[in-house]
């Protein structure tokens, strides 16, 4: 079965150790959740908690965090695998309060229950003032037909 979109959303959540988002329909049992999210720090790593509603276990994505130096602001990536089914919010616990935090929840459907994750890789790139500046990615090659291939960014430009 191919992978599917099923349900996604965002929001900037300002000042704040917490990072609090729901879907806005019941996700489905058996499907992926991918939840990216930034925060402003000079810390290099300070995420304390991942959890939601669904009791769902989140797994960090080998490569899935990313450090602006310059801007001090942090990228991290997670996802779940073969979640429950139902009513569902996302939180995201930090260390301590952090400006410029942000949060995307996205639920996939059609792939890989036991082993979603094939690839990772991860680049942090400041040759330029915007995210659409030219600035590339770091090749990864899948070994699975049909993979799902999911991006994040932040762009400290605005």
């Amino acid at each position: 079965m191919a992978w599917a979109h099923v349900q996604s959303r965002s929001a900037d959540t300002g000042a704040t150790a917490t990072l609090v988002l729901a879907f806005l329909s019941n996700t489905v049992a058996g499907n992926l959740i991918v939840l990216a999210f930034t925060y402003g720090t000079t810390a290099t790593d300070d995420v304390s908690t991942v959890a939601d509603t669904g009791l769902n276990t989140y797994t960090r994505v080998t490569n899935g965090w990313q450090k602006d130096p310059d801007n001090s602001q942090n990228l991290m990536m997670y996802y779940a695998k073969n979640i429950a089914g139902g009513a569902n919010t996302v939180t995201v616990t930090l260390s301590g309060s952090r400006n410029f935090t942000a949060i995307a929840i996205h639920e996939y459907s059609g792939g890989d229950t036991t082993a979603p994750l094939d690839v990772s890789v991860g680049q942090f790139d400041n040759t330029g003032s915007t995210a659409t500046d030219g600035d590339v990615s770091t090749a990864a090659t899948t070994t699975v037909n049909g993979d799902l291939i999911v991006g994040a960014t932040v762009d400290t430009s605005t």
